[in-house]
């Protein structure tokens, strides 16, 4: 919550900074105000903005919830997520939340076609986001760095889909326009959170290897399927769920997936004793 709270104070001192620069007392107020209405909204609606950005629906489901209290209740959570469902057959998932009490995880109907001890070992790895506090930081860079970057996305498609000339300027233009959305996420996300969330998955569940195993067939997926979204939001997904796209590199955060499985096996190595 304080780095969401931090995130917020430094945009608005940016928005400070120009205003001050162009002039007028008025003019300033004024941008000081709308930036604080804007990141309050992100903070206290960005979770049902991204749930209705992938047209993410309520999952009832009595096996899941099973799972998700049981795996909250090992984690420490003070209340468990909600649980969303995607309409794709890539399986991956993503979490959402502006704080432990107020949360959310998004699953693809992908997802159950893993094992259960797979689907374990995603929903720790989630959990153990929530429980750290990432999700509410990463949560406010998805929706402006989505907000700065849909331009140059949508731009992007148009030109690459035509396969005109322009094509190659096409993607120094994509690049260029996405350069201040993905340099925010680049600066802010990095790559411990996923580390250090796959290891709690593995404390928690004690089954690395289930994790491991459910890692490499989303990556595998990923790479011949597409999810259909904004790239600026990949560092939500437990693994990036574009990288069909080469473009969406530009964004990703997410460790090698060969050092995230050299992790796990460590501690599937290591015995039950030492987890």
């Amino acid at each position: 919550m304080w780095y969401a709270a931090g995130f917020m104070a430094s945009i608005i001192f940016i928005f400070f900074i120009i205003t001050s620069a162009m002039g007028g007392f008025l003019w300033i107020i004024s941008w000081v105000i709308l930036s604080l209405i804007a990141f309050l909204c992100i903070y206290f609606f960005g979770e049902s903005i991204l749930l209705k950005i992938y047209g993410a629906e309520p999952f009832e489901n009595g096996e899941m919830k099973e799972i998700v209290s049981r795996i909250s209740r090992l984690s420490e959570l003070e209340r468990p997520p909600k649980i969303y469902i995607i309409d794709s057959d890539v399986p991956n998932s993503f979490v959402c939340a502006r704080s432990q009490k107020h949360s959310s995880i998004a699953l693809t109907k992908g997802i159950l076609d893993l094992s259960k001890e797979e689907i374990e070992g995603i929903i720790a790895h989630q959990i153990a986001h929530i429980r750290r506090d990432d999700a509410p930081l990463w949560q406010e860079i998805a929706i402006l760095s989505a907000f700065l970057s849909y331009p140059a996305q949508k731009l992007h498609k148009i030109i690459k889909n035509k396969k005109s000339r322009f094509a190659r300027a096409g993607r120094w233009v994509y690049i260029a326009l996405s350069l201040p959305a993905a340099s925010i996420i680049k600066g802010l996300v990095s790559t411990k959170p996923d580390y250090r969330a796959d290891q709690a998955a593995g404390f928690v569940t004690k089954r690395p290897l289930a994790l491991a195993s459910a890692l490499r067939k989303m990556e595998a997926i990923a790479k011949r399927e597409k999810i259909d979204g904004f790239y600026a939001t990949s560092h939500l997904w437990i693994t990036n769920p574009f990288s069909s796209e080469s473009d969406s590199a530009f964004f990703d955060v997410h460790p090698p997936l060969v050092r995230r499985m050299h992790m796990l096996e460590q501690m599937a190595n290591r015995g039950d004793k030492e987890r």
